[in-house]
């Protein structure tokens, strides 16, 4: 018996605060599921468009909600690491921050999933763009449900207020240990410190870069090199079994001129005729003779005749 599958109707903050907020969704195979889902999440009001930056956005609303993208990544395209990475330069010139969702991780090959992982660590994509995996369309649209929540303008208010009282715990703990300290050298204190770990992160990105492009080099040369491998041993295997073919036919040909010397030194036709029989299993004479055909007589002439028109019979046929 089937089972019964039930949609779960997840609902976050903010959904019911007013009017439906309007969901731009590029068309795309995947659009019609991702709009349904969207539907029974929360009062989303849905449109398809042709042309847009980003495969989903969510419109700003006022004093609610700013405009939030949201980049789709499937094994659809054939070099699919140049082309969202020219996307995500796209986007990040009209949005300060781009969220990208590989879609169905397990259909790309493990080397090109780790490219799109790494993207975020580009130079030019730094502290713009985050990459996510999603194995469903369910899975992205509650991850795009949960930024959508935190990027409200109430959760960006609570967390500039959250990070005001802790600078300022901060700097009351900086004053009680060095007393000599005045607040905005405190504050000064904090933002070299601040600055010295966005460097010092920067630089942990670009070491990372470094050993992905080495350890992609290594693996390409490993491939190359099986590659090579495995053509020279197809070669010599193909050389092997030229040679071993053109043995046999030289061992053929030898051995057909030793038959052939050997039945035309034989001193009697009737002897050449029973080696010849012996030898070849398709020997088929329908001629009569009998072993006690004297030598230089007519039947003997006959047989002669017979031998240096058709060789040796039927053995050469």
């Amino acid at each position: 018996m089937p089972r019964k599958v039930t949609r779960i109707l997840m609902r976050y903050p903010h959904d019911d605060d007013g009017l439906a907020q309007v969901v731009l969704v590029k068309k795309s195979p995947n659009a019609a599921e991702v709009m349904s889902f969207l539907s029974s999440c929360g009062p989303f009001t849905c449109k398809q468009v042709d042309k847009c930056p980003v495969d989903l956005m969510f419109c700003a609303q006022a004093r609610t909600f700013p405009a939030i993208p949201f980049m789709f990544i499937t094994s659809a395209t054939s070099d699919v690491v140049a082309v969202t990475k020219e996307r995500a330069r796209h986007a990040t010139t009209l949005f300060p921050f781009v969220h990208a969702i590989i879609l169905f991780p397990s259909a790309l090959p493990p080397r090109t999933f780790r490219e799109l992982q790494s993207l975020h660590l580009n130079q030019d994509l730094s502290d713009k763009i985050q990459i996510v995996p999603a194995s469903s369309i369910e899975t992205a649209v509650h991850f795009m449900l949960s930024v959508r929540s935190k990027q409200s303008f109430q959760a960006q208010e609570r967390t500039a207020e959250f990070y005001a009282r802790s600078k300022s715990h901060t700097v009351r703990i900086l004053q009680s240990n060095m007393p000599f300290l005045h607040e905005d050298e405190c504050e000064m204190l904090l933002d070299v410190f601040g600055r010295h770990i966005f460097m010092c992160q920067r630089r942990v990105n670009q070491r990372i870069m470094h050993d992905l492009a080495l350890r992609n080099r290594n693996m390409e040369e490993t491939e190359s090199k099986k590659a090579k491998n495995y053509e020279v041993s197809l070669r010599a295997a193909h050389t092997a079994t030229e040679r071993i073919k053109a043995k046999k036919r030289r061992e053929l040909k030898a051995l057909d001129d030793g038959v052939e010397v050997l039945i035309l030194n034989q001193p009697s036709s009737i002897e050449a005729m029973n080696i010849a029989r012996m030898l070849s299993p398709r020997f088929a004479e329908i001629i009569a003779f009998t072993p006690d055909i004297a030598k230089n007589s007519a039947d003997d002439v006959r047989l002669k005749g017979l031998l240096d028109r058709d060789r040796v019979g039927s053995y050469y046929r």
